[in-house]
Order: structure tokens, then sequence, then C-alpha cells
């Protein structure tokens, strides 16, 4: 119950208390204290992790296999071990 309370109390929609709140866990910061984080936060930030991870992953596979493709690696050859769909690989060959 008490965890409960204390995500609604953190919940803050007024813009006044927001700023109040902001400037508290600035402080807090600056002292080197912990402050509670609410489970939205945890849970959103290790969402938005996953994401931003997921996303370089992706990228760090296009430009391999743009690499690859001005290398003369054949788009079949990329498609098998890097794991991109060949449609993607011949879209970069464009």
């Amino acid at each position: 119950k008490l965890m409960l309370f204390i995500e609604r109390i953190t919940n803050l929609n007024d813009e006044e208390l927001m700023a109040k709140f902001t400037e508290y866990q600035e402080q807090l910061d600056k002292e080197g204290k912990i402050m509670y984080v609410s489970i939205a936060e945890r849970h959103y930030t290790k969402k938005g992790i996953e994401q931003g991870m997921e996303k370089g992953r992706l990228e760090g596979k296009l430009e391999l296999a743009r690499n690859l493709l001005a290398n003369g690696v054949s788009p079949d050859v990329i498609a098998k071990s890097g794991g991109l769909p060949k449609e993607k690989i011949l879209e970069l060959m464009n």
C-alpha cells in the first residue's frame, strides 16, 4: 500500500509542483543521496534502453552490409551471415 501511495504522489501533473520536485531531486543528486524511483520510471527507462540497443544493433548490421557490398560480397552471403533480409540488402545497393 505504501508503494502505491508513493506512486500516486510522485505522479505530479502541476508544473510548479513538478519544478519543485525536480529541484529537490537535483539537490539530492548533488548530495549523493538516493531518491525513490517509481516503478513506471524504471519500466520506461528499461524499455527505452532496450529500444536504443536494438536500434544500434540494426544500424550496425546495416553499416556492415554496406561495407561488405562495397567490397563485392554478394547480397546472398550478407543475408545469410548478417541476419538481415535479402530485400533490405538489395535496398542498400540503390
